[in-house]
């Protein structure tokens, strides 16, 4: 067929040849529009009878295009699991324009909702692998800024699972600043008690963290999700000197564990090694061992299958180092072997505030 037949198939000024004025449609756009409403799209269950007033709302409640947005969802968490974090918020702000685009569009907030969960998803995310890489100066600003507008479309909804995962986001951003600070606390000898500076600030942002994680476990559906909130309210508890409250906080997880209500092993992983740190926190070594070790063994298997997160590694190392740190006689040799790997790791993920936390330890020790 020649370029100049498939112009006159393509306009509307030839009446025995264009194909637009048999379908009566003025353009391309229409056309497809046409199609769609007589075909349906793939993988769609809308109907050839049913019409629609614009492409839009079919492609926005297609089954192929909300499963495209289900995927990137699991797609994010595998990028970001797999240590490029990076990559994660790139490919996440591509998908966020996608839906925001098709949003603007649709003509009605009927097929609006899925697409908004999923949006929320997204950024949520997004905002966990931003936390990953970001200094602790920098992760509450943002995670604010996703977290205003993720409670806008679970108020719009009444999505309470929704609100809730935003609570965990804001809760993990306040633990992360509460971390720094109360490690900045530790170095100068300055207990909570005593109210320095930084030890106010510590208990400020840990307390904050506790109350939004406290509210979000009421609500939260997925118990994956509530292995991850209740790691960093363990965490946060044994920071805050809550004995009691981090061991009802462990009697819980091991009851989700034992009981095998769970899909992610990951979360697994990393709860046991928050609970690991958190008993390193309040002193109790052999405790924080075991619970370590746990960890270590899981994340072994994680890596036989080749589906282990590099962050994780640095985070058990992490505790690793504070457990060797707080042994006496030290075992320096111990520190080298566990240490130096796990900085090297952290750099080249560019997990760069822990990577500077780790390099201080051993610096100090070393």
């Amino acid at each position: 067929m020649s370029p100049k037949t498939v112009e006159h198939m393509l306009g509307n000024y030839d009446a025995r040849r264009a194909i637009y004025p048999k379908i009566g449609v003025c353009n391309r756009a229409q056309a497809a529009a046409w199609y769609i409403e007589k075909f349906g799209l793939p993988g769609s269950e809308i109907p050839p009878t049913v019409s629609s007033s614009s492409l839009v709302d079919i492609v926005a409640t297609s089954p192929y295009f909300l499963a495209q947005t289900n995927d990137t969802v699991e797609t994010l968490y595998k990028v970001r699991l797999h240590g490029n974090p990076q990559l994660a918020i790139d490919l996440a702000n591509t998908a966020t324009m996608r839906i925001r685009d098709v949003l603007r569009r649709v003509s009605s907030i009927a097929y609006c909702r899925p697409l908004y969960r999923d949006l929320a998803l997204i950024m949520l995310e997004q905002g966990r692998a931003y936390r990953e890489i970001a200094s602790h100066h920098e992760v509450l600003p943002v995670a604010w800024r996703i977290t205003r507008e993720v409670r806008l479309i679970a108020k719009e909804y009444s999505d309470k699972d929704l609100w809730a995962l935003a609570d965990c986001h804001i809760a993990d951003a306040y633990y992360i600043l509460g971390d720094a600070y109360s490690n900045k606390a530790a170095r100068e000898g300055t207990a909570f008690t005593k109210q320095s500076d930084h030890a106010s600030q510590a208990v400020k942002c840990l307390s904050s963290s506790v109350h939004y994680l406290t509210r979000a476990l009421e609500a939260l559906i997925s118990t994956d999700s509530q292995l991850w909130a209740l790691r960093t309210l363990a965490v946060s508890w044994a920071y805050l000197d809550e004995d009691r409250r981090f061991e009802a906080v462990v009697a819980k997880v091991k009851s989700i564990i034992e009981n095998g209500a769970f899909s992610r092993i990951d979360e697994v992983c990393a709860v046991l090694e928050g609970i690991a740190r958190g008993y390193s926190i309040l002193r109790r070594p052999e405790a924080s061992l075991l619970d370590l070790e746990r960890s270590l063994e899981l994340y072994s298997k994680l890596r036989m299958n080749k589906d282990h997160s590099p962050f994780l590694g640095t985070q058990q190392s992490r505790t690793h180092i504070e457990l060797i740190l707080a042994a006496k006689p030290l075992d320096r040799d111990e520190l080298e072997r566990v240490g130096v790997p796990a900085i090297e790791i952290a750099k080249e993920h560019n997990y760069q505030r822990h990577a500077h936390y780790m390099n201080r330890l051993l610096e100090r020790a070393l």
